[in-house]
């Protein structure tokens, strides 16, 4: 479900969607990157009552999120519910937008930033990994490897830049796992989420397999 302007915080033009077995609603980036559409997934909301079937904008912009375990299965507490998320009008500090790089990847917040905090190439961690892509349900995290982040430039009191030492690319694409632990608001506050994961098809300026 895609998010009438103005109606739930600053998420504005983004997605959400929700996760039946995880019984939580995950929020989405996405832009185009050489004709490519890719982003990346936030943690949202999590520990509702069952898994999230549907998710619907009522006429005032709450959200109500439709739940069943339809035999699946899920870690919630009830085998139905029916829920509705409201924005509060108070903007969590969270991270708003993260595109993509030639050399990483460029972070906004929602909130004005703890400069030496976010400067700081430890406040930072990443693991990229693919999946296999086949009939069969499922499939393991593959190709797991560390990710460097290498230096951090600070844009403007709420955009980093991160440098990372290699990304990952081709076949159906590499997540990219950041985790932020030490970053900061300028208030002081941690980041409601820290965890970001990015899925990279295509990096800007690399030419691709297949083409020129």
């Amino acid at each position: 479900e895609s998010l009438k302007a103005g109606k739930f915080g600053p998420f504005a033009g983004q997605v959400f969607c929700g996760d039946q077995t995880l019984c939580m609603v995950t929020r989405v980036f996405i832009e185009k990157v050489d004709g490519v559409y890719q982003g990346a997934c936030f943690p949202f909301r999590s520990g509702l009552d069952s898994g999230v079937n549907r998710l619907c904008w009522a006429g005032d912009g709450s959200m109500f999120i439709g739940q069943t375990d339809r035999g699946w299965g899920s870690t919630g507490r009830l085998r139905q519910g029916l829920q509705r998320l409201v924005w509060t009008g108070e903007v969590p500090f969270e991270v708003l937008t993260m595109k993509i790089a030639a050399d990483g990847f460029l972070l906004e917040f929602t909130k004005e930033l703890d400069e030496a905090a976010a400067a700081d190439p430890a406040s930072y961690a990443m693991i990229s990994y693919t999946y296999e892509h086949h009939p069969e349900y499922g499939s393991d995290e593959m190709e797991k490897a560390r990710q460097t982040v290498a230096g951090v430039e600070v844009v403007d009191a709420r955009t980093v830049r991160l440098k990372v030492d290699s990304l990952r690319s081709g076949g159906m694409g590499y997540v990219h796992e950041l985790t932020m632990p030490g970053v900061r608001a300028k208030d002081g506050r941690k980041l409601l989420h820290e965890a970001a994961y990015y899925t990279v098809q295509r990096v800007p300026g690399r030419a691709q397999a297949g083409q020129p």
